[in-house]
This record gives structure tokens, sequence and C-alpha cells, in this order.
């Protein structure tokens, strides 16, 4: 994987009983806290780009294991316990209009990413996990607290 590459591990720990998932939709969320809708100074390209814009450290990667653009949702199909899946992400994109690439990289490098997944079985109702989980480029692989920075952004 490249640089501006992640990886995330989905896998099935319980609860007991449960011996595996039909379907996992994963969907990428937003930032907490953060109201990111469009501002009376926003043109409409600016308007026109908003959905598409990850407000976050991470996307699933457009175009593998049949992400679409923007990389806000993945589909696994079929889990069991022992069993893990894994899905190529990329840091997020600023938007267009965003001054430095870098800047927007520094400010969720140490950010959670936010998951909502829904997961379904036959003849079960579906239902949510919300979850926020450390993000999947940090690398601390020494043991010291510093991250790795991809050098695309530094």
């Amino acid at each position: 994987m490249g640089p501006n590459q992640l990886r995330l591990t989905t896998t099935l720990e319980g609860p007991v009983g449960l011996d595996h998932l039909d379907t996992i939709t994963l969907t990428v969320r937003d930032e907490a806290g953060r109201d990111h809708s469009a501002r009376p100074h926003y043109n409409e390209a600016m308007r026109m780009e908003l959905p598409s814009v990850i407000w976050g450290p991470a996307r699933f990667s457009p175009g593998v294991d049949g992400i679409a653009a923007p990389g806000r949702k993945s589909v696994i199909r079929s889990l069991e316990p022992g069993n893990f899946v894994y899905r190529q992400m990329d840091n997020s994109e600023p938007p267009t209009w965003f001054q430095d690439a870098g800047d927007w990289v520094k400010g969720y490098w140490d950010t959670k990413l936010r998951l909502h997944a829904v997961c379904e079985v036959e003849g079960h109702r579906p239902w949510i996990v919300v979850t926020e989980v450390e993000n999947p480029g940090m690398d601390i692989s020494d043991g010291s607290d510093e991250m790795e920075i991809p050098e695309q952004y530094r």
C-alpha cells in the first residue's frame, strides 16, 4: 500500500450465539460537533461539491472492492467469527476550495474514524452499530507517540 493508503479491518466478535452476518454496510460519518452545511458565502460550485466531502480522516478507496466515489460506503457480504475483511481506505480529500491539503490532513490526522454499520442476518431485523475507531493510517509501530504523516502532505 502507498503512503496515502490505509487499511480498515472488520471482524465479528459477538454477541455469543451470532454465528455470521449476511451483510454489513459500513458508512463513513462526518466529524462530530460541526455543521458542514452550506454557508451564505458559498458559491454554487461549493454547494455542489459539499455532499461529496468527507469531513474526517479517511474514506474508502473509490474504485477498489466496488466502492463508488466519494468513498463513503462499503458493503461486506458474509462475515463469520474468526474471519476478517479488509477494506482499503485513503486519507479523505479536502474540498477544492480548501487552501492547503497538508493542513487538511493535519487537522484530521489524530481524530477517530467515525463509522455507521448496518448489520443484517436473514430472519432478523437489521440493527445499527455506531462506532469510532483509531485512524487506520496512524503508524505508531516503534512504540512512540509520534505519527507518520504521509510524504505527500509534508
